[in-house]
């Protein structure tokens, strides 16, 4: 999980950061610092799973980095939401249900999308010659998230 936060605010993008590692290990003081300089309404934080012929250690390797990232907005008490990848790309990438779509075309379909709805956002930072496709994810879950608030549909998936 090589992947960004991203903060937006009535549509527009506001902030972002690549997750911050030392060696492997995610540097939880930095992703704190970054959101206390933020008003946040909600955190939306993709849901992790196995996949099929996933190694063990790359199961549990995610499945930590995602137990940091929840521990951490839960002790903030910062309200979340974590949709399934598939529930959030339907809505942002406009996909169907029996649409069969390769992932690479997913991530391409995500960095096009993204740079549509948030033109500022940098999708090459640092020394990314390449859009990185974790922060184009970033920004269509954080626009999600916008979404969800506006929406009373969703709002039995935040958890407060």
């Amino acid at each position: 999980m090589r992947g960004a936060l991203v903060a937006v605010e009535g549509g527009e993008f506001i902030a972002s950061l690549m997750m911050p590692f030392s060696g492997a290990m995610l540097v939880d003081a930095e992703v704190i610092d970054w959101l206390s300089h933020l008003d946040v309404a909600l955190v939306v934080l993709e849901r992790q799973q196995a996949f099929p012929r996933q190694g063990v250690s790359s199961t549990f390797t995610t499945g930590f980095r995602y137990g940091q990232l929840y521990g951490m907005m839960s002790t903030l008490r910062l309200a979340m939401a974590t949709p399934r990848p598939a529930d959030w790309m339907k809505v942002m990438l406009e996909k169907t249900d029996d649409e069969d779509v390769d992932p690479l075309k997913g991530k391409e379909r995500a960095i096009s999308r993204v740079k549509e709805l948030l033109p500022a956002l940098n999708l090459t930072p640092g020394r990314h010659r390449k859009p990185h496709d974790g922060l184009a994810d970033a920004g269509l879950l954080a626009l999600y998230g916008e979404i969800m608030l506006a929406d009373p549909r969703y709002l039995g998936g935040i958890r407060i």
